[in-house]
């Protein structure tokens, strides 16, 4: 677990951060049935009208922000690519990097399920996997897995004095705000973050992470 800054020693001390911006996809039909959709789902389900306008709403938002943003990156699924182009067509940057770390985890046979279902036709297993990280669904990722993944495309990108944006998932974005937090695994499914949300996380060079926001909803625009 990351180690806090050490506060209440002046932040000047401790450099400039490096920023993280994770912006979660805006929503598809299988937001609003909530069915598991994951990296293994096909065909991979699209923005939906109201999933444009959150894409739109987050893009506004962003640049309101101070400060540049010095380097896009996006999950490669196609409701992450949608919506980091409505981003970075707004803010006028470059296509984003695809980074198929930062992609949503796979869920092997769940996918496509809503978690009612899986519960009825794997029983305990739902639990089970919540329970223990390193146990996933069948052919699917444990979210050990997923975790190390996504902590290995963090460390990547950490520069002091640099703003990395990341369009991704509730999943990445759950582990990134429970690491930068040192909390426990059983805090994972407490980090809410709503379809076209963002999240802000800045990290020192001694390793420290403040989160900054959670899951902020900018306010929906056509």
């Amino acid at each position: 677990m990351n180690r806090p800054p050490s506060f209440p020693r002046p932040a000047s001390d401790l450099g400039a951060p490096h920023r993280l911006i994770l912006v979660r996809h805006g929503q598809t039909a299988h937001t609003v049935a909530q069915r598991i959709s994951g990296a293994g789902f096909r065909p991979e389900p699209e923005l939906d009208e109201v999933g444009g306008q959150q894409a739109r709403s987050a893009a506004r938002r962003l640049a309101q922000l101070e400060g540049r943003i010095d380097e896009a990156l996006a999950s490669p699924m196609l409701r992450a690519g949608q919506t980091a182009r409505a981003i970075l067509d707004h803010l006028d940057l470059p296509v984003a990097i695809t980074s198929p770390n930062w992609s949503e985890a796979d869920f092997g046979d769940w996918e496509g399920m809503t978690v009612a279902e899986v519960m009825a036709r794997y029983p305990g297993a739902w639990e089970t996997m919540i329970g223990d990280p390193e146990l996933g669904p069948p052919r699917g990722e444990s979210l050990a897995d997923v975790r190390r993944r996504v902590l290995a495309a963090w460390r990547e990108v950490v520069v002091p004095a640099r703003t990395t944006l990341v369009v991704t998932h509730l999943t990445p974005i759950r582990i990134v705000v429970a690491e930068a937090l040192g909390a426990p695994h059983e805090a994972f499914g407490r980090v809410i973050a709503a379809p076209g949300s963002i999240t802000v996380v800045d990290r020192w060079a001694d390793g420290g992470s403040v989160v900054v926001a959670v899951g902020e909803r900018p306010q929906l625009q056509s």
